[in-house]
């Protein structure tokens, strides 16, 4: 018997938006061919995070394993999966937003300012990257929907960061976009969205990266002399 909270997006909370922000960017919506029903699945390499996912269900949903193969040359699988057939569940995310061939037609949702960073922390751990060299560190957001990122670069720009332009990915099979950031606007992106964490929406790795790169600089930055007057 498998069961899950039923009112986890009616009670909508810093967890809940952080969910929402993973099924957005790693999750996908289907439907059986055989008998028109709707199924959800969240895909990830970290297992950490489709746990996280899970208890946020609170569910006992059995996590899957595709282990990493090659075909034709082209590595495939290593990585981990919840499958999601509750009617009521996925009728929820439908009226936030989520769709079948969601890459090119998701809609960046509404919601309250204080649950964005949650939500984008979300979107963070499921199509966020960081670029690192000795003195200098982007970040970057990527999406199949024009759309939605144009929304999600407004919504960065609103709270402080750098107002970009929207670049395509001219090295990708179907059309991808993305937003890209440096140093300073990187720092604000990890204030804002690692501000209020909690233990089930955090992303470990990139969390780690930011955090080792701006302590490391602030280390390194030399204190100003006090000036007598």
């Amino acid at each position: 018997f498998i069961y899950y909270d039923f009112d986890v997006f009616d009670d909508f909370d810093c967890d809940t938006a952080f969910l929402l922000g993973m099924i957005f960017t790693d999750g996908s919506l289907y439907e059986y061919s055989n008998t028109g029903k709707q199924f959800i699945r969240i895909i990830n390499k970290n297992k950490y995070l489709i746990e996280n996912c899970r208890d946020i269900l609170k569910s006992n949903l059995e996590i899957h394993f595709v282990k990493e193969r090659e075909y034709n040359g082209i590595k495939q699988g290593g990585f981990y999966y919840l499958h999601i057939s509750n009617e009521d569940i996925i009728d929820e995310l439908i009226e936030f937003g989520m769709c079948e061939k969601k890459n090119s037609n998701i809609k960046f949702p509404y919601l309250p300012d204080e649950l964005y960073p949650h939500f984008i922390r979300g979107l963070w751990a499921g199509s966020g990257s960081i670029a690192l060299s000795k003195n200098a560190i982007a970040s970057a957001f990527s999406s199949c929907s024009f759309e939605f990122i144009l929304d999600l670069e407004k919504q960065l720009n609103k709270i402080g960061l750098t107002k970009r332009n929207i670049n395509t990915n001219k090295h990708t099979k179907t059309e991808n976009f993305y937003i890209k950031y440096s140093v300073n606007d990187t720092k604000k992106l990890y204030d804002y969205i690692y501000k209020n964490v909690t233990p089930l929406t955090i992303y470990k790795l990139h969390q780690e990266k930011l955090f080792s790169f701006f302590e490391e600089k602030i280390m390194k930055t030399p204190k100003r002399k006090m000036i007598r007057k």
